[in-house]
């Protein structure tokens, strides 16, 4: 999984982008909520931009399961 040095995984960089309003999102934006350097988001958004089938795949997988931790989450209450 591509991941900064010593920070979080670019699909996690990714994410934050993605659940950020288009018409307001920013890589200064996405720093300050995960407290990182506009620096490293915009290193992640550009290995994002190419290796968009290797980040998009991690996402995808991510989201996947969350479903299933949210669905056994549910048949436990």
């Amino acid at each position: 999984r591509a991941a900064l040095a010593g920070g979080p995984k670019v699909s996690t960089i990714a994410r934050v982008w993605l659940d950020h309003d288009s018409t307001e999102r920013s890589p200064v934006l996405v720093a300050d909520y995960l407290t990182l350097p506009s620096a490293r988001v915009e290193a992640a958004l550009s290995y994002w931009a190419e290796h968009r089938d290797e980040i998009d795949r991690e996402l995808a997988e991510e989201e996947a399961a969350a479903r299933v931790e949210h669905a056994a989450w549910l048949r436990r209450q």
